[in-house]
């Protein structure tokens, strides 16, 4: 593992113009950080997995928003809240699709993201799909 971080590390260093480093260097710059971030995937991917349970069981009020917390005042490694309630002004959480009709022979498709879903919705990356009417070309 630690020979593939160098090596990539140094084609990338080496792309970019920067002085390459030593296997030894490379070890020492990463020290714990490749044990950390392992460590760190398999709590989050338990964590996820639990809450998988729960939502198949058909358990929703048992679900949670799980932080994970180290060091400070807390007892807890890990700190459990309440699912947040989805915002009602917000598309997105609403999972609602909207129609907007225009005139595509006059209206631009910058009038429409800039006007339309910029500033009447509040979208800040708005997704546009096209669907045909049947039988139309």
């Amino acid at each position: 593992m630690l020979d593939f971080v160098t090596a990539t590390s140094n084609l990338r260093a080496h792309a970019f113009g920067i002085e390459e480093k030593t296997r030894f260097k490379v070890k020492e710059m990463a020290g714990n950080i490749i044990p950390a971030i392992a460590t760190t995937n398999a709590i989050i991917a338990g964590l996820i997995v639990m809450q998988a349970f729960h939502i198949l069981a058909g358990k929703f009020k048992d679900c949670s928003t799980t932080y994970l917390v180290h060091g400070g005042r807390r007892a807890k490694l890990l700190v459990k809240e309440p699912l947040a309630p989805p915002n009602k002004s917000c598309y997105v959480c609403q999972n609602k699709n909207l129609t907007v009709k225009i005139n595509t022979k006059t209206a631009s498709l910058r009038f429409l993201v800039e006007t339309v879903f910029s500033k009447a919705l509040a979208m800040q990356e708005p997704s546009i799909s096209q669907t045909n009417p049947a039988g139309s070309r």
